[in-house]
């Protein structure tokens, strides 16, 4: 069966295959990020606190990105995001450690807390 694509539809693809390494090129690495076994996250969790901790702030849509993989996937449950954000607070709570809420937009740690991780991640390197 001959392949009935346009210049124009095999371009956009190759664009959106561009923009989908972008993200995943971005994505943190978690599995042996220190403080995220010191805090008792699930990897998934510790890759929003990751995300939190390198850029400041989560957008809505890049914790969807992060959740289900793929940058235009649907979510099968929206609030799914939002349950990450949750548990992720109440493991960081007891550190003194908040993740503010940007209505509308998003997330944001402050420097300060940011920087409450980073010496988590140093004390959990040092042992």
């Amino acid at each position: 069966m001959a392949d009935t694509r346009t210049r124009e539809d095999l371009l956009a693809e190759t664009e959106y295959l561009r923009e989908c390494l972008r993200y995943y090129e971005e994505l943190p690495a978690v599995r042996d990020w220190p403080p995220r076994h010191v805090l008792g996250l699930t990897p998934s969790e510790g890759g929003v606190l990751r995300l939190l901790v390198d850029h400041g702030e989560l957008t809505h849509e890049r914790l969807n990105h992060h959740c289900y993989g793929y940058p235009d996937k649907i979510p099968e449950n929206p609030k799914l995001p939002h349950v990450f954000i949750c548990k992720v607070r109440k493991k960081l709570r007891p550190h003194g450690i908040e993740i503010e809420t940007i209505r509308g937009e998003g997330y944001r740690i402050s420097p300060e807390h940011r920087a409450r991780v980073r010496a988590l991640e140093a004390e959990r390197a040092a042992a």
